[in-house]
C-alpha cells in the first residue's frame, strides 16, 4: 500500500464520528493559517499519526471550542498557534475533555512565563518532532490512567477489565475460523479504522500477509501481531466503556422513570389541589357576592325609608305651610271685610255702581266657565295631538323607508336607462361615423381614380396631338392653315375635356369637404352627449343629496315636534 502521502485530515465540513475512533483520545490542531498541501504539513501529520490515529484540523476558533465541548468519552490533545494561545487557552483550560495543550511557536522565550500559569500547557514547541515525543508520553500516560482499578472484597475475585482482556485473547487464539476469509475481514476492518495512518497500515498488511505462513510461530516476539492485539484490546476497552455507558443510561432512565412517576403523582395532587382551590375560590366569590347583594338590599331599603321619611316631612311641612297661608288669607279677608264694613256702606252706594259690580261678578263667573271649557278643550286637543304625533311619527318613518326604497329603485332605473340610452346613442353615432368614413373613403378613391384618369387623358391628348403633328409634318398634303386649325381644334377639345373633368372633380371635393364637416359635427355631438351624460349624473347626485337633506330636515322637524310636545 502506498502511504507516501497521508490521506486528507477531517475538517469542519466532514468530521469523524466519535464512534469510529479506535483509540480513547484524538488530536486537535487549531491554526487559522494552515496549508494542507504544504510538505511540512504532510510530514507533520505523518509523524503525529504514529502516535494518535485521529486528527482534527480547525481554522475557526469558535468552531474548535464548540467541538471540544461536545466531546463526551474521548480525551483530546490540542496544538495551537502562539497568536491564539492567550485568547483561547483561558476559555478551554477547565474542560475535562482536554488532556494537554501544546503551543507551536518559533520564539520559545516569549511565552515561557505565561505557560507557568496554566497546568495543561505542556510547553512551547518550535518543531513537530518534539511535539510528537511529548504527545507519545502523554498518550501512554492517558492509556495507563484509563485502566480501571477496583478493590475486591476477596482474593478469589478478578478485576472485570483484566478478565475481559484474558477471555478475549483466549477466544482469539483458540477459535477455529476460516483463515482466508476471517483474516482478510479482520485486516480490512483494521485498515478502515486506521485509514491514512501509514505506520499502522504497514503493520496490518504485514500481519495479514504473514499470518497464513506463520500461524504456529511465537507471538510473543511478533511486534505486528502484538500491535494488532493491542488495537483489539483497545476495542475491548471501548466495548467495556460502551457497556458501562449503557448501564449508566439504563440507570439514568430508571431514575427518570421514577422521577416521571413522582412527577405524575405530584401533577395529579397538584390538579386536585388546584380543583379544591378553584372550588374554594368559587365558594368565596359566591359568599362575597351574596354579602354584596345583602348590603345593596340593605342600602336600597335604607334609601327607600329615607325617601319616604323625606316625602312625609315635606308633605307635613307643605300642609302646615298651606294651613298657615290659609289662616293668613282668612285674617286678611277678615281685615278687608272689617275695613269695608267700616268705610263702605252698601246702603250709601249708588245703584249704578251696584249694577256695575254685579255685572263684573257675572262677567267673572262667565270668564271662569269659559276658562274651564277652554281647559277641557285644551286637554282634549293635547290628547289628540299626542295620538296624531305618534301616528305621524310612524307614518313619517314608513314614508321615509318607502322614499328611501323608491330613491334606490329610481337610482337603479336611472342608471340603467342612462346606460342603455348612452349605449344606444353611442352605437348609433358610431354606426353613422362608420358610414361617413366609408363614404369618405369611397369618395377619396373616386377622386383618386378621376385624377388618374385626368392625368391619363391629358397624357393621351398630348400624345394624340404629338402624333397628329408628326403625321402632318411627314405628309406634305395639308397646308399650314389647316395644320393650325387642327391644332386649335385639338387644343379646344383638350380644354373642354379639362373643364368637364374639373366640373366633376370640384363637386366631389365639395362633397368630401361636406362629409368632413358632418364627421366633425358627429364628433362634436358625441362630445356634447358625453357632457350631457356627466351633467345628468351630477343632477342625479344633487337630487339625491337634496332628498337626503329633506329627509334629514323631516327628522329634525319630527324631533322638534316631539320636543315641543313634551316641553
Amino acid at each position: 500500500m502506498d502511504c507516501s502521502i497521508p490521506s486528507p485530515v477531517s475538517k469542519h465540513d466532514h468530521r469523524i464520528d466519535t464512534n469510529d475512533i479506535v483509540q480513547n483520545f484524538l488530536f486537535i490542531w487549531l491554526d487559522p493559517k494552515i496549508d494542507e498541501f504544504n510538505d511540512d504539513y504532510l510530514n507533520s501529520i505523518k509523524q503525529l499519526r504514529q502516535t494518535v490515529n485521529t486528527i482534527e484540523i480547525f481554522c475557526d476558533t469558535e468552531e474548535c471550542i464548540d467541538y471540544i465541548s461536545e466531546l463526551q468519552n474521548e480525551t483530546s490533545f490540542l496544538i495551537i498557534r502562539s497568536t491564539l494561545c492567550q485568547m483561547v487557552v483561558p476559555l478551554i483550560h477547565n474542560m475535562t475533555q482536554l488532556y494537554s495543550i501544546y503551543v507551536f511557536c518559533r520564539k520559545e522565550e516569549k511565552y515561557e512565563d505565561w505557560t507557568k500559569h496554566w497546568s495543561k500547557v505542556k510547553g512551547i514547541f518550535s518543531d513537530i518532532t518534539s511535539i510528537c515525543d511529548s504527545i507519545y508520553e502523554c498518550a501512554r500516560q492517558c492509556d495507563e490512567d484509563s485502566i480501571a482499578i477496583s478493590a475486591v472484597s476477596s482474593l478469589n475475585q478478578i478485576e472485570p477489565s483484566f478478565m475481559y482482556t484474558k477471555l478475549f485473547k483466549e477466544i482469539i487464539l483458540e477459535i477455529n475460523f476460516d483463515e482466508k476469509k476471517e483474516i482478510n475481514d479482520l485486516a480490512e476492518y483494521a485498515r478502515e479504522k486506521y485509514k491514512g495512518n501509514c505506520t499502522h497500515l504497514e503493520i496490518i498488511d504485514e500481519f495479514a500477509q504473514e499470518y497464513q505462513d506463520q500461524r504456529n510461530r511465537d507471538v510473543i516476539g511478533d511486534t505486528a501481531l502484538l500491535s494488532a492485539f493491542i488495537s483489539l484490546q483497545t476495542c475491548a476497552t471501548d466495548l467495556e466503556k460502551l457497556k458501562y455507558d449503557l448501564d449508566h443510561q439504563r440507570q439514568h432512565f430508571e431514575t427518570l422513570q421514577e422521577k416521571l412517576t413522582a412527577l405524575r403523582d405530584a401533577r395529579e395532587a397538584l390538579n386536585i389541589l388546584r380543583y379544591e382551590h378553584h372550588q374554594k375560590k368559587r365558594q368565596e366569590q359566591e359568599y362575597l357576592e351574596q354579602q354584596r347583594r345583602l348590603i345593596m338590599m340593605q342600602k336600597v331599603a335604607d334609601l327607600r325609608q329615607f325617601k319616604h321619611t323625606q316625602i312625609a316631612n315635606f308633605q307635613e311641612n307643605y300642609f302646615q305651610h298651606l294651613l298657615d297661608e290659609e289662616q293668613k288669607m282668612k285674617e286678611h279677608l277678615k281685615k278687608q271685610k272689617l275695613f269695608k264694613d267700616e268705610h263702605f256702606n252698601l246702603s250709601q252706594i249708588p245703584d249704578h255702581i251696584k249694577d256695575y259690580i254685579s255685572k263684573l261678578q257675572n262677567e267673572n263667573n262667565q270668564y271662569k266657565n269659559e276658562l274651564q271649557s277652554l281647559q277641557t278643550q285644551l286637554n282634549n286637543l293635547t290628547a289628540v295631538i299626542d295620538f296624531a304625533d305618534s301616528t305621524k311619527i310612524a307614518e313619517i318613518a314608513d314614508l321615509k323607508q318607502r322614499h328611501q326604497q323608491e330613491l334606490e329603485t329610481i337610482n337603479i332605473l336611472l342608471e340603467e336607462t342612462v346606460r342603455d340610452r348612452v349605449d344606444d346613442m353611442r352605437g348609433k353615432y358610431e354606426n353613422e361615423l362608420n358610414i361617413l368614413r366609408r363614404k369618405l373613403e369611397l369618395l377619396q378613391q373616386e377622386n383618386y381614380e378621376l385624377r388618374s384618369k385626368v392625368a391619363d387623358e391629358k397624357d393621351s391628348v398630348i400624345a394624340t396631338i404629338s402624333r397628329s403633328l408628326r403625321d402632318k409634318l411627314t405628309s406634305n398634303q395639308p397646308t399650314i392653315a389647316q395644320e393650325n386649325e387642327n391644332l386649335e381644334e385639338d387644343m379646344r377639345k383638350a380644354q373642354e375635356s379639362t373643364l368637364m373633368l374639373k366640373s366633376v372633380i370640384i363637386p366631389l371635393e365639395a362633397e368630401i369637404t361636406q362629409l368632413k364637416t358632418l364627421l366633425k359635427q358627429a364628433k362634436d355631438k358625441v362630445t356634447e352627449l358625453e357632457e350631457l351624460v356627466s351633467l345628468f349624473y351630477e343632477n342625479i347626485k344633487s337630487s339625491i343629496n337634496f332628498t337626503s337633506q329633506i329627509m334629514t330636515n323631516t327628522n329634525s322637524n319630527v324631533d322638534y315636534i316631539s320636543f315641543y310636545k313634551y316641553s
